[in-house]
């Protein structure tokens, strides 16, 4: 087993420390962090740097109205794992996508929110991976 899923898959308190600060990137749905996202758990530590441009979750327009892209659960979520998928850190897309999974619980996303979209970068993610 990979020992950075190993810690992810720990149990271990995750948390986000500070409020996401974004703003809009004209005729674009994508937003460009203002000041950094620190998210960390016991000791280890990702800081998403003011600058770095999300589009939040990929979701398809078509299913806005049941999973809205921008959705105050999934934002840093969606934010720390578009910046891990960007910049690997060391970590294996296994573990990028399970602290997004644990990160979608802390910030209150239902189970099945959760689920689908964890199955969703899971499923399609490897497209993504691969190119950065």
């Amino acid at each position: 087993m990979n020992e950075n899923l190993g810690f992810f898959m720990s149990g271990d308190f995750m948390s986000f420390i500070n409020k996401l600060h974004v703003e809009p990137q004209p005729g674009t749905n994508k937003r460009k962090l203002i000041s950094s996202l620190v998210y960390a758990s016991e000791g280890v530590y990702v800081v998403i740097e003011k600058g770095f441009v999300t589009d939040y979750a990929s979701i398809p327009r078509v299913l806005w109205s049941i999973f809205p892209a921008d959705a105050g659960d999934t934002r840093r979520p969606a934010v720390l794992h578009d910046w891990l998928y960007a910049n690997h850190q060391g970590l294996n897309r296994t573990c990028v996508d399970m602290m997004f999974r644990k990160a979608l619980k802390e910030e209150g996303a239902s189970l099945a929110k959760r689920w689908l979209m964890w199955s969703a970068v899971r499923t399609f993610g490897w497209r993504f991976w691969h190119e950065n």
